[in-house]
């Protein structure tokens, strides 16, 4: 089984060989202007499962868990993939770019200090402030 997750354009596409592992949500400022959202849903994947296709430009920034390497479309500038340091061998993947009727639901959040107030949680999603 194989998962494809695209750009808007088209240009940069990942291949995700297998099944999708944990969803997670963050609600970090900073995933909230990437997104343009209330939260940001994503799925770590290990690199060696990934493949990628097109060209992405790259900006990094520091965040909690060290340096963030964000790749997006320069044609369409939607962010594709990212890694963080502290995880080497894992690509996060934005959950709204892939190619699939349903994405999984989420498992696992973070920054809950920072959910807007009428965003209720499922009970089952396991929580951590940071």
């Amino acid at each position: 089984m194989s998962t494809i997750a695209t750009c808007s354009c088209n240009q940069l596409h990942l291949t995700i060989e297998g099944e999708l592992p944990q969803t997670s949500m963050c609600h970090c400022v900073e995933c909230r202007r990437r997104t343009g959202s209330a939260f940001g849903l994503q799925i770590r994947v290990p690199k060696r499962v990934v493949s990628i296709r097109g060209e992405p430009h790259c900006y990094t920034r520091r965040g909690d868990e060290g340096e963030v390497r964000f790749s997006f479309c320069p044609e369409c500038g939607t962010t594709l993939f990212w890694e963080v340091s502290g995880m080497p061998d894992s690509w996060i993947v934005a959950a709204g770019a892939l190619a699939v009727a349903e994405i999984p639901a989420p498992t696992f959040s973070v920054y809950e200090d920072r959910i807007p107030s009428w965003l209720i949680l499922p009970d089952s999603i396991e929580t951590h402030m940071a």
